[in-house]
């Protein structure tokens, strides 16, 4: 290496380097084997050797470490692999070139590039095809960035701010900037919240320590962003979306209300942000059990993606999608089934033959069908979109395991109950064993089937069989604070269907168990919390302890079993 190497576009290739850990938590090449190789070796390697791309080293990671990237960058393993295939990779590749003269020549390009993926245009990095920039096109002003995404750009945008000033100030740089420093606000912001918060909640094992977090946080929105209310409506979407995903939907309703109030005060054209809001309130709306509140939010939102986008849009097709669980879970059928059938004819004419979206809706048309009893109707479309979505990701049997289960309940429908096993007991032996860094980790999909296998053996009366799959269901529930509070429930009802006398006393300790983190972590007026009393007051009956639930536990007015 000589003085005439050594120029920005050496700083390009470091910059690579660290995009790449930041999109897939490790390094193009690995480090241990580096040092162990000796110098000559490292730089033979460094020299000769082609990283494997981004999106690779994601997809042939071993599940529990991909699970922990994905957690860590806030998407799900099948999403960030998603997110980075494609742009991203051709990003980072560009950056990583052995011939500098192949490299972007500044930093300032690479910002730019990164800002075209952003804003859906074709990226200098990919060979601008006809077939590419026509996708690209039909993907512009897609709604939402990617949490892999996001990072990048944050990076870029600070790291090379005295080479932002040096540009022209035209309009799209200035607006371009305010994004990098609202986004830049939110991460500071987001940042000091997060401060204490330790590994435990990194790992999603203590939920009420985040739950304290978001409390403390939603207190400070107020009156330390007052004078930054696009700041403001940013931070408040995203604590509004951690208590989403948490399922404490009041509290998600209130920074989604919020946070659709400032959109509509700021000055200027906010339309897309607006229908964002409408759709995060909607969903926060019918996670309360208020579906026709959250249908005429959807509608609204829905017009302005018409008038935005256009009726063949793949933004209209999503909203549409989000209005089919609205109808479905108010019971209108029949018009739930209409406007899935719109969306995914909307998805296949924008998306082309294979997409993540045509596979999820018709596995929701599928799910509306099994509802509405249209079974093998229901059990073809099934299996439509379990294979669309293997041929689209053939190692992730983690996501693909929702769409295993889907088809396994509507072949049980079907009194098919050797074929449901045969599935679940294929789907289960599939999905990945924890990692060798994290061997301890246990994968809720798991414990999802256990349950649901020991339900369906119950219901072939193979009690023996099933009675250890539910214990060893619901001990893991038991174990996991932060996993879905229904699918807890179920596997505990599960576990009192098959128990024995000898079994009531250690199935009352884990109700009561389950009752109190769900009191905790959900509030008094979870739905969970009131099938978890009513399990309860079953299994001491059984006990003969009648009247004995505890106080501030006895409440007449529950609902039926």
């Amino acid at each position: 290496m000589t003085s005439l190497d050594i120029d920005t576009r050496s700083d390009i290739y470091s910059l690579g380097v660290l995009l790449y850990e930041l999109l897939t938590g490790q390094t193009p090449f690995d480090t241990k084997e580096l040092l162990a190789a000796g110098l000559d070796e490292m730089r033979r390697t460094i020299r000769e050797k082609e990283p494997a791309r981004p999106s690779t080293k994601l997809s042939t990671m071993l599940a529990g470490d991909l699970a922990t990237v994905a957690r860590n960058r806030q998407s799900e393993p099948v999403k960030l692999i998603y997110q980075t295939r494609g742009d991203l990779d051709w990003i980072v590749m560009k950056c990583l070139e052995k011939d500098r003269a192949r490299r972007y020549d500044t930093a300032n390009g690479l910002a730019m590039d990164i800002q075209r993926h952003l804003d859906d245009e074709p990226i200098v990095a990919r060979p601008p095809r006809r077939t590419y920039r026509l996708r690209k096109f039909v993907r512009r002003h897609r709604v939402g960035v990617g949490a892999a995404a996001a990072i990048v750009f944050l990076l870029v945008s600070g790291s090379m701010a005295s080479t932002w000033e040096a540009v022209r100030a035209t309009r799209a740089e200035k607006t371009a900037r305010t994004q990098a420093r609202t986004s830049e606000e939110v991460t500071r912001f987001l940042a000091e919240m997060l401060q204490g918060a330790g590994p435990s909640v990194a790992f999603g094992r203590d939920p009420a320590i985040l739950v304290e977090i978001l409390a403390k946080t939603a207190a400070r929105i107020g009156t330390e962003l007052a004078d930054q209310p696009e700041v403001e409506a940013d931070v408040r979407s995203v604590v509004g979306g951690v208590y989403f995903d948490l399922g404490r939907y009041p509290e998600a309703e209130a920074m989604f209300r919020q946070a659709l109030e400032v959109r509509k005060r700021l000055p200027g054209n906010h339309d897309v942000e607006v229908g964002d809001a409408l759709i995060n309130l909607a969903g926060a709306l019918q996670g309360e059990g208020r579906m026709r509140d959250a249908e005429k939010l959807l509608n609204e939102a829905l017009a302005i993606r018409r008038k935005r986008f256009g009726n063949e849009s793949a933004e209209v097709a999503m909203c549409l999608h989000n209005l089919v669980g609205v109808l479905a879970c108010d019971s209108r059928l029949t018009q739930a089934e209409a406007v899935c059938r719109e969306a995914l004819a909307i998805e296949r004419k924008v998306r082309g033959k294979d997409h993540v979206e045509i596979a999820m809706l018709l596995n929701s048309l599928a799910e509306v069908l099994d509802f509405e009893g249209k079974l093998e109707q229901s059990e073809a479309l099934s299996r439509q979109a379990l294979a669309m979505y293997r041929r689209l990701f053939p190692t992730d049997t983690r996501e693909a395991s929702m769409l295993v289960g889907n088809l396994a309940d509507t072949l049980r429908k079907q009194h098919r109950l050797t074929d449901a096993e045969t599935l679940l007991r294929e789907g289960l032996a599939h999905l990945p064993p924890p990692s060798a860094e994290h061997p301890a980790q246990e994968l809720p999909e798991v414990a999802l089937f256990l349950h649901h296998l020991a339900d369906l053996l119950r219901e072939k009366k193979a009690f023996e069989t099933a009675r250890p799959l539910a214990r060893e269901a619901a001990a893991m529930y038991q174990r996991h604070a932060d996993w879905n509070p229904r699918e807890r429930q179920h596997a505990l009802r599960v576990l009192a269907a098959l128990a024995e006398p000898s079994d009531l006393p250690e199935l009352e300790t884990m109700l009561r168990e389950a009752l109190a983190l769900t009191k905790k972590l959900y509030g008094e007026a979870s739905p969970v919390v009131a099938d978890l009393l009513n399990d309860l007051k079953a299994v001491l009956q059984r006990e003969g302890k009648v009247g004995t639930l505890g106080a501030g536990l006895d409440n007449g007015s529950l609902p039926a079993r």
